[in-house]
């Protein structure tokens, strides 16, 4: 299901290509880092023309996910996988966790990511049946199957507060910059001032 689940997504997105990479649960998260660092950067080693990098990742089942360390809080978290130029979080041998690197005011992770994981454990029939039923259900999108890719109610969720909380102020005022000044930039009228105030 996980095989049909890659064929899946490179048929909806032309010009992808899946790779699956199993990973033993206890695989230490410093190691999965590194995997994936070296697939963004250098690409697929078994791509004669390294032309296939890594852009984004799912992760199925119960891949071991990194605990960072902020300023003494741990929790879960994605970055030390998708966060590769200029990371946030760097591998402390000495502690055993990723740490927060304090002068990265602005971090940012370079790939997408998805997880899917059940409620459940995945060594149990249920936490596998769970999975089974969800790549089926996924398949059958992608067929077009009325039942699972016909809809004939749509919800839009907007959460302001969340997003406010989450924008990038950095990020934000470069947009607006570019807003103000897309003319000039599309015409090619480039002055000492425009670059000053970009």
């Amino acid at each position: 299901r996980v095989d049909r689940y890659a064929v899946d997504l490179q048929n909806a997105l032309p010009g992808t290509r899946a790779l699956i990479i199993q990973v033993d649960r206890f695989e230490h998260p410093a190691n999965i880092m590194v995997v994936l660092e070296r697939l963004y950067y250098e690409g697929d080693p078994e791509e004669p023309n390294r032309t296939a990098y890594l852009r984004g990742l799912v992760m199925v089942g119960e891949v071991p996910l990194p605990v960072v360390n902020k300023k003494g809080n741990r929790f879960i978290s994605m970055f030390p996988y998708t966060d590769f130029e200029d990371r946030a979080y760097v591998w402390n041998p000495a502690t055993q966790d990723f740490e927060i690197r304090e002068e990265n005011a602005n971090p940012q992770p370079e790939v997408w990511h998805g997880v899917i994981r059940p409620p459940v454990s995945t060594q149990t029939s249920e936490g596998k049946e769970l999975l089974a039923s969800y790549f089926d259900k996924n398949h059958l999108y992608h067929l077009g199957d009325p039942a699972y890719a016909t809809f004939t109610k749509k919800v839009f969720f907007q959460d302001f507060f969340e997003e406010q909380k989450n924008l990038n102020a950095i990020a934000y005022k470069n947009y607006l910059k570019f807003l103000e000044h897309q003319g000039d930039i599309a015409y090619m009228r480039y002055t000492r001032e425009l670059y000053k105030d970009l």
